[in-house]
């Protein structure tokens, strides 16, 4: 039986397989968008009109909405590089209708999970999986990925937080168990990040969209 991290490592080129082109169409979208704001923006700028105040407000928004679509874009190419040259001698299959004997990536999780049994974390890593299989919503202290965390631990955002602990939490577990880096290089970066990054730029594209039509209606009242 294949060990745990051949078993990681092809769950996690299959997740990269499964998201590729969704995650390539949604930074493209992204880009696109932030594009043409930036350029609304350079053309208030140069204009002189909109004053000290309205310009750097506009600048600050254009920049926090670039924030999450450049992290996803790192991580992204990033974690398909890390899966890419760990390789397996498996081959994994995205879900749907097949008689092949190869592995889909709801097989893996339940292979991992069996591995994991007895292990410290075994419970974080259930979790994780069952919120992935079932298409639900779905730690360390320091870092961007603990802030962002705490963030999301206050008020009406705590399930968020919680999540994302419960993440942090599956991912230093699955980490030990592989044998750290090593053994899971794609697990290196805060996956609370790149998640994060990822709902960041699911926002960023109609935040985007309306700051554009809004500050088009500013230049063409000017």
């Amino acid at each position: 039986m294949s060990s745990l991290p051949e078993h990681l490592s092809m769950l996690a080129k299959g997740v990269g397989q499964l998201l590729a082109l969704p995650t390539k169409i949604l930074l493209v979208m992204a880009t696109g968008v932030l594009v043409v704001l930036g350029l609304l923006v350079v053309v208030l700028v140069t204009s002189g009109h909109a004053g000290t105040a309205g310009t750097m407000a506009w600048v600050t928004i254009w920049v926090l909405l670039v924030l999450p679509v450049l992290l996803l874009a790192r991580r992204r190419r990033r974690w398909l590089a890390r899966t890419t040259e760990t390789g397996t001698t498996h081959q994994v299959i995205l879900p749907g209708p097949s008689e092949s004997t190869d592995l889909a990536p709801v097989d893996l999780t339940a292979r991992i999970s069996e591995d994991m049994r007895g292990r410290p974390g075994q419970e974080d890593v259930q979790v994780l999986f069952d919120a992935v299989n079932e298409s639900r919503a779905p730690g360390s202290g320091r870092g961007a990925g603990a802030r962002v965390t705490r963030v999301f631990s206050l008020g009406r955002l705590s399930p968020v937080g919680r999540a994302l602990a419960a993440i942090d939490r599956a991912q230093r577990a699955l980490l030990t168990a592989a044998g750290g880096t090593a053994g899971a290089p794609y697990l290196k970066d805060d996956l609370r990040l790149t998640v994060a990054s990822l709902f960041g730029t699911m926002l960023a594209i109609p935040l985007g969209a309306l700051a554009l039509i809004v500050l088009a209606l500013v230049l063409l009242t000017q």
